[in-house]
């Protein structure tokens, strides 16, 4: 590397001599640029200690320029360097008022930042508050990213120096928002107003203001976005802004400037400059999650391109991100093939793609690809590849001696908490089978225990938990005022929290890519404020017992409730009666979720809790539809019927209702009301979207699009990125007995209700066994993980069971009282405000789906109601 002064070029292996000979060449050879030279031997002599050297180059400078009225603006800067020099010695030698003349004269040949802080500095030392004041308050009008701050700083040392030592900070931040307000009232035009909004955000995040702050952050991106409807009057201004917004990680707002300027310059341009500056805006638009943008662009390219190498890897990632493997795939099929990945997520990802499709041949050479090009760069990784490789070997493959090979280069490599443990589970399971007892046990044999996977933090007392300020008997309940402010406040608090801990730092930056490291502080951030809002229910699960076994039992019974629900519905749709509060077939997903409310509903009998109770047992017997993509009052996709006349999607409940209270015959009702209100929903939902389209497609014409949301959760690794594991991880190495207990409740009360395959659910099967108080038989007609998970859940659904004559009862006593008078019988607070929030959405989905049918009907020129549904 080298850099060039004038007409002299200077490497960096120079030593101070050679750069001295240089510069006292170019005097020689080059007397105009004297003062250049001069000034960069003041610089080299001041490293070298050689003050007074130094301090006569500095006063040369001066002699050349003295007298001289036609200085040019390089001449200025020269002289400002050179009488900064001098100011400094004459300072240390204690002659303030001579370093004072030389400083002003620097400051009025050149009137920059420098100078009015070296100014306000030096007024500062001679004890002339008020001067330094002013030359302080200079710097506020400066578009300098550290103004404030070195504003700040100085009042600071004033009132300091002054002895002031009450409300500081309020003093000095008052006259701050004194100067912007006025600079604001005099209505400035829009480069001014977006630096003076800039400065404004920086004050308010000192203050701990985060909400104010990115409130007025969004304001500022407003203000490009009305800029760009004017690109040619605000073309430097835009310029500036997209080199800010790209240095502050906003770089989708900058690649959408770009994109501006492109439109504008591309005739100019050659095909390559485009292309190229194409890219650079592609990859803008990635890195700001804003990949549909990103993928028009990188199309585009490949246009004109068609191997282009960044446009293969950006569409690549991006289809990735998204989702779109099958997408991806090909893509990164491609990039891998031409050119040699220098990422090994790279790799990795394209071993996802090939998972997914069960190419585990493929996947395997991939994450092998992957694991010699990362070779332990980044910690954790290895273990991550070769433990995926070992869970293909004995999930997929069922090649044991290959799957215990890749676990133990896997435990080599240190893996992480998540990591041991998806591994453990996979060497239980081969531990069952004949071909793989044996190496489990010397495998276990070998590592019975990888001491060094987690660093915990040292340890709380009870007493100490009990004094953070997030455990859950000092923090406000979500219901309170101001509950959000102060729940983002605690994001706020352990995101400076990470930053504060080097260990944390050193680890984020290890194993993480810069642009990744801040999304991940703010997703770590929200969900460990999400788990201490939770603090007295996950901190210990068994004292939450009996009321979660209650909230299971009124579950189960709740499928009573749907089905007597779901043949009103099918009763509605024949159109053999209407019912109150139903106006069209959206309003059974609405009271689907408020059974307790539902006024046409029978009332639930005896009988039909005792065959709920048999219906339990049952081995087919499940608390959720069949499929997740229905609910209880999916009428459509029930009653669909495939090839041989089966209705494949039905509840199991349904038909077994059914089959023993005589009700199967409902089935076979017409449905009247359905298909005439989907005529109409279509013709409004088409005419929704088609006006949603043309509204994109007008902004886009404009060259604007309405400001991003303030924060968009993206995921937070790059390409592979475990959500769940990381967080795990982090935890158990950075933080506190606490959060790790919190985190421990957090992840034993989510619920699993995989059946097709026993390894994700046969841990949380025996951990249920483990509790019971009573003998459990296994049956003999199964196999063993079938009969555990069995077994378990069995015992599970006897304890619900037990408490379904309890909830019965209370129900019964429910439906007793006076009209119009309630009781509310749920006692957990999370869960309460958890159903408002999906009533809420569920009333909004509604009313969505109203609007389009009563839209259909205006288009049609009729009512606008639902009178055709009579």
């Amino acid at each position: 590397m080298s850099y060039k002064v004038k007409n002299v070029i200077i490497e960096d292996n120079d030593t101070n001599d050679i750069k001295i000979k240089k510069y006292r060449d170019a005097i020689k050879k080059y007397p105009d640029d004297c003062a250049n030279y001069l000034v960069q031997l003041s610089i080299v002599y001041m490293m070298m200690g050689e003050n007074k050297k130094c301090l006569q180059c500095a006063k040369d400078v001066e002699k050349l320029f003295k007298g001289r009225k036609d200085l040019s603006d390089d001449d200025k800067r020269q002289l400002s360097e050179a009488n900064h020099v001098i100011a400094d010695f004459l300072s240390e030698d204690g002659d303030l008022d001579t370093a004072l003349e030389y400083l002003m004269n620097a400051y009025i040949d050149d009137p920059d930042f420098e100078n009015m802080q070296r100014l306000a500095e030096c007024y500062l030392e001679r004890g002339e508050y008020d001067k330094a004041e002013e030359y302080y308050f200079k710097l506020l009008a400066e578009d300098l990213p550290w103004n404030v701050d070195t504003y700040v700083e100085g009042m600071t040392n004033v009132y300091k120096a002054m002895g002031k030592k009450k409300n500081v900070q309020k003093d000095i931040y008052d006259k701050v928002f004194a100067y912007y307000d006025a600079e604001l009232s005099k209505n400035p035009d829009i480069p001014e107003r977006h630096k003076i909004l800039g400065d404004l955000v920086v004050a308010y995040y000192n203050l701990d203001k985060e909400s104010k702050a990115e409130k007025l952050d969004a304001e500022r991106d407003a203000l490009v976005y009305t800029a760009l409807k004017d690109y040619e009057k605000y073309a430097k201004f835009l310029s500036n802004a997209g080199n800010e917004y790209r240095n502050n990680g906003k770089t989708g707002l900058a690649a959408l400037i770009d994109e501006q300027y492109l439109k504008r310059k591309e005739n100019t341009m050659s095909k390559e400059i485009s292309i190229n500056y194409r890219l650079h805006i592609a990859d803008g638009f990635k890195d700001g999650n804003e990949f549909q943008k990103a993928i028009e662009h990188y199309l585009t390219i490949l246009e004109e391109v068609p191997n282009s190498e960044g446009a293969l890897l950006g569409l690549g990632i991006c289809y990735f991100i998204l989702g779109k493997k099958e997408i991806a795939k090909p893509y990164l099929q491609r990039y891998a093939e031409l050119y040699k990945a220098s990422d090994p997520r790279v790799y990795s990802s394209l071993a996802i793609c090939y998972m997914d499709d069960k190419e585990f041949e493929l996947a395997i050479e991939f994450c092998l690809k992957a694991a010699e090009l990362d070779n332990g760069k980044e910690e954790g990784f290895l273990a991550i590849m070769y433990g995926s490789i070992g869970t293909m070997y004995s999930k997929n493959l069922h090649d044991y001696p290959n799957a215990f090979k890749y676990y133990r280069m896997a435990m080599k490599a240190k893996p992480n908490e998540a990591v041991l443990g998806e591994m453990n589970l996979h060497i239980l399971n081969m531990s069952f089978k004949p071909q793989g007892h044996d190496l489990a046990t010397e495998f276990w044999k070998d590592y019975p225990q990888n001491k060094d996977a987690v660093i915990a933090p040292p340890s709380l007392t009870e007493e100490e938990i009990k004094q953070l300020p997030y455990h859950y008997s000092k923090i406000k309940q979500a219901s309170e005022p101001d509950a959000d402010d102060y729940y983002l406040k605690f994001e706020e608090d352990f995101i400076k929290e990470i930053e504060s801990n080097p260990a944390a730092v050193e680890y984020l930056k290890a194993k993480y890519h810069p642009a990744s490291i801040t999304k991940f502080k703010r997703h770590y951030a929200e969900h460990k404020t999400k788990i201490i809002q939770g603090g007295e229910f996950y901190s210990d699960l068994n004292k939450n017992k009996d009321e979660m076994d209650l909230y299971y039992a009124k579950e189960a019974f709740e499928l009573i409730l749907q089905k007597k629900l779901f043949n009103k519905q099918i009763l509605w749709r024949a159109k053999n009666l209407n019912l109150p509060g139903v106006e069209f077939s959206g309003d059974f997903d609405i009271w689907r979720e408020r059974l307790d409310e539902c006024p046409f509903l029978d009332e639930v009998t005896t009988e039909e809790v005792e065959l709920l109770k048999r219906f339990m047992m049952e081995d087919n017997y499940s608390a959720e539809p069949k499929y997740w993509l229905h609910s209880w009052q999916d009428y459509e996709g029930f009653m669909e019927e495939d090839e041989d006349g089966e209705r494949e999607y039905m509840p199991e409940w349904y038909n077994y209702y059914d089959s023993n209270l005589g009700t199967g015959a409902l089935l076979s009702l017409p449905d009247v009301r359905g298909p005439k209100e989907k005529v109409y929903q279509q013709l409004g939902a088409m005419d929704q979207y088609k006006k949603a389209k043309e509204e994109h497609e007008q902004k886009v014409k404009d060259g604007t699009l309405p400001p991003p949301v303030k924060y968009v959760q993206p995921p937070s690794r790059f390409y592979w990125f475990h959500e769940e594991n990381e967080i795990n991880e982090f935890i158990s190495k950075f933080d506190n007995d606490y959060i790790r207990q919190l985190q421990k409740g957090w992840m034993d009360n989510k619920a699993s209700t995989i059946e097709d395959y026993p390894e994700e659910t046969i841990t949380e099967a025996i951990e249920t066994l483990k509790k019971a108080d009573q003998p459990i038989t296994l049956r003999s007609d199964m196999v063993w993980w079938e009969a555990i998970y069995l077994a378990a859940r069995n015992y599970k659904n006897q304890k619900i069971i037990e408490d379904l004559d309890d909830v019965f009862e209370e129900y019964q006593m429910r439906k007793s009282l006076p009209e119009g008078v309630n009781i509310n019988i749920e006692t957990n607070e999370a869960l309460i405000e958890s159903k408002k929030s999906l009533h809420q959405g569920m009333m909004n989905a509604r009313n969505t789906k109203a609007e389009q049918i009563l839209r259909g009907r205006e288009l049609k020129g009729e009512p606008k109601d639902f009178s055709f549904l009579d």
